[in-house]
């Protein structure tokens, strides 16, 4: 896990991770709850300035030692009532890698498997055909293969199922002797 040393950083991270991906990237949680959280025992660290001190900030610099592990920068604001601090508002900041691999991820879903916008099904009968048209190969591989090439062209495949079984049969004939 990114090199976090300290157990009050790894647990910190994981409750940070669970905002990441929210629209508002902040967490305001009081006193009590982040202590229940963390897992401290009502005794220990009863100042908030030693709950700061010995936890929060240490949790924090490791977290921001090593933004590109962690995917996010995080600051930490107490909010205080009257002099007492009562809640920590943590705002955390994506960083640059992980905006862009998030939006290459969301592109990837949302992109279809054939030409022009065209979602391509196989029947389960398509992969007993496919078995027979290439026998010994893998037709899993196969299908992989012929989505990506499907992908790539330019018209819409009017028959998929049709498509994979000649697709199959073509490598089947191109496969050197020893796969057969």
């Amino acid at each position: 896990m990114m090199g976090l040393s300290g157990k009050y950083a790894v647990t910190l991270y994981e409750i940070l991770e669970s905002v990441a991906n929210i629209k508002n990237q902040a967490l305001e949680v009081d006193i009590l709850t982040l202590r229940k959280w963390l897992k401290i025992a009502d005794s220990k660290l009863e100042n908030y300035a030693d709950l700061r001190r010995l936890v929060l900030e240490p949790a924090i610099k490791q977290i921001n030692d090593n933004p590109e592990g962690a995917g996010f920068s995080v600051d930490m604001e107490p909010i205080k009532r009257s002099h007492a601090v009562e809640r920590i508002r943590f705002t955390l900041k994506k960083t640059a890698f992980r905006t862009e691999l998030e939006g290459t991820i969301k592109r990837a879903k949302a992109k279809p498997a054939g030409a022009a916008g065209q979602t391509l099904k196989l029947s389960t009968a398509t992969y007993e055909k496919a078995k027979k048209a290439a026998p010994g190969l893998d037709i899993y591989y196969l299908e992989t293969e012929w989505r990506t090439w499907v992908g790539k062209q330019k018209t819409p495949t009017a028959n998929p199922d049709g498509s994979f079984i000649s697709f199959c049969a073509k490598k089947q004939k191109s496969a050197s002797p020893s796969v057969r």
